[in-house]
């Protein structure tokens, strides 16, 4: 039979709120960022959606939040987040570059804008389908073999949405934690917070 149990883990709340007069206003209103101090959980609330990970507890060589202090971007996006939203410039900048291997110093008999639009597909997939409809009608047809090198032209990268509250973590919600260690606020379930 299924367990279950009531804790009540100590949780760091750091709140963002944007003010009418950020330059960027609207793109994040709020968002919420919760540090689980003892289990090295983050969960994010936000107006640019929820998001959360979980890290395994070293709380003997590394503070959860010293371990916060100390994500890049990066990191942070790929724990979060997968790469699902096609990058439409960096693909058809491949897209050019395997052309011009392709046809090998041959004149192209087509416009590239055809090539440009297939890259503006929203999923993977479908900019893969209308690249390959697009060399249909091409004399790069002939030479066109490789769908493998064709597939893998198609760049993706992280949602808006993502991107921004990982921004607002590295720009706003990072700096406040190195406030809270350099005043001596190392918060960990073995330490009690100090006071204010």
């Amino acid at each position: 039979m299924a367990t279950v149990k009531i804790e009540k883990p100590e949780i760091v709340t750091i709140e963002y709120r944007q003010e009418e007069s950020d330059e960027d206003y609207g793109s994040c209103l709020w968002a919420r960022f919760n540090f689980d101090i003892e289990n090295y959980d983050l969960t994010i609330l936000s107006d640019r959606g929820e998001y959360g990970h979980g890290w395994i507890p070293t709380p003997n060589t590394e503070s959860f939040l010293l371990l916060m202090s100390r994500l890049n971007d990066e990191y942070l996006l790929e724990k979060i987040s997968d790469r699902t939203v096609v990058d439409c410039e960096a693909t058809f900048t491949n897209v050019k570059e395997y052309i011009s291997n392709v046809l090998d110093g041959e004149k192209p008999d087509f416009d590239l804008e055809d090539f440009e639009n297939a890259c503006y597909y929203a999923s993977v997939n479908e900019v893969y389908t209308a690249l390959e409809d697009v060399f249909k009608f091409t004399n790069a047809n002939n030479d066109y073999a490789d769908s493998q090198a064709l597939y893998e032209c198609v760049v993706t990268t992280f949602p808006y949405n993502v991107q921004k509250i990982v921004q607002v973590f590295t720009d706003f919600i990072q700096p406040k934690i190195r406030e809270l260690l350099k005043n001596g606020k190392n918060i960990s379930s073995s330490e009690p917070p100090k006071g204010d």
